[in-house]
């Protein structure tokens, strides 16, 4: 399979490439009659769409769709109300329990398959029925960093990227991600810059 386009996630002044398809879930449970159709036209994106996601008030909320959508034999521009008439302000992920990743940096090693390349850092977000439990990041290239991201930003390292893992020393001392290289790897890896934070995506099917 071909590496695949990620969707959009939204938390607070960061957007970030979001290597889940929660929405998939979703569609699996709806009834087929109401099942919207959307236009595969892409070998980078065989769902046929990317969503655009925000987390509000902690809870993990689809706010958007760029994709066509079948409409009888008509391929038509999608819209979150005409894929799901009764999401008018936002389709809150009720039915979505466990983690998405985000990647941030360069691309370390591109795999040619689903969301499977490696990249700088993940941030990955836990949900239980949409709501957010926990955020981390980790810093990649072995060994790897990890922090636990607190709601008010400040972040904590631990010695694993799961809830009950214990805090240890912070080898950044507070400093920034970037910084790891100098102060614990020494040596920057090469790769390929990819977009995350994203600025824009500007994918289109």
């Amino acid at each position: 399979m071909t590496a695949q386009t990620p969707e959009i996630l939204i938390i607070g002044d960061k957007t970030l490439a979001m290597c889940d398809v929660p929405l998939d879930l979703y569609l699996m449970r709806m009834r087929k009659a109401n099942r919207p159709v959307f236009a595969r036209a892409s070998t980078s994106c065989w769902r046929g769409y990317v969503g655009t996601w925000e987390i509000r008030d902690g809870m993990l909320t689809l706010t958007g769709l760029d994709s066509l959508l079948l409409v009888g034999d008509a391929e038509v521009e999608a819209s979150l109300e005409l894929a799901f008439p009764k999401a008018k302000d936002g389709l809150a992920a009720t039915w979505f329990t466990g983690a998405v990743r985000c990647v941030e940096g360069l691309c370390l090693a591109y795999r040619h398959a689903g969301f499977g390349s490696e990249y700088e850092r993940d941030r990955v977000f836990e949900f239980e029925k949409g709501r957010l439990r926990s955020e981390f990041v980790s810093l990649n290239p072995p060994p790897p960093v990890y922090y636990q991201i607190h709601p008010d930003g400040s972040r904590t390292c631990m010695d694993g990227m799961v809830r009950h893992a214990f805090a240890i020393e912070d080898p950044l001392d507070g400093a920034p991600f970037e910084e790891v290289y100098e102060r614990v790897w020494a040596k920057r890896p090469e790769g390929e810059e990819y977009f995350g934070p994203l600025a824009s995506t500007g994918w289109r099917l």
